[in-house]
């Protein structure tokens, strides 16, 4: 989806911060480029700062997803990264689709 129709997502989508999917805690929303490479590019900058939004910068032009990132602590801990496509969270979370 275009960027800005992602940032207006991720706002109405801000409640699910907190709530929980399969026993992990849904700690942060990021936009993710769709495009294999630029998402490979993305992820190397979001694993540095574990920061979504300085990460999403050079990628703002680009078609994009929004992300649920989960345990942000396992990134560091564990080095396993979390994360799935808001959409494919379940319903009784109210993901808002428009």
């Amino acid at each position: 989806m275009e960027y800005i129709k992602a940032i207006l997502l991720l706002a109405n989508n801000s409640h699910l911060i907190g709530k929980k999917d399969k026993g992990a805690t849904i700690e942060e929303l990021i936009l993710v480029p769709t495009n294999n490479e630029l998402r490979d590019e993305f992820l190397k900058l979001y694993l540095r700062t574990q920061d979504g939004q300085v990460a999403i910068q050079p990628f703002t032009g680009t078609d994009v997803d929004i992300v649920a990132v989960f345990d942000k602590k396992r990134i560091e801990i564990q080095g396993i990264f979390f994360h799935t496509n808001i959409f494919n969270l379940p319903d009784n979370l109210e993901v808002v689709t428009e």
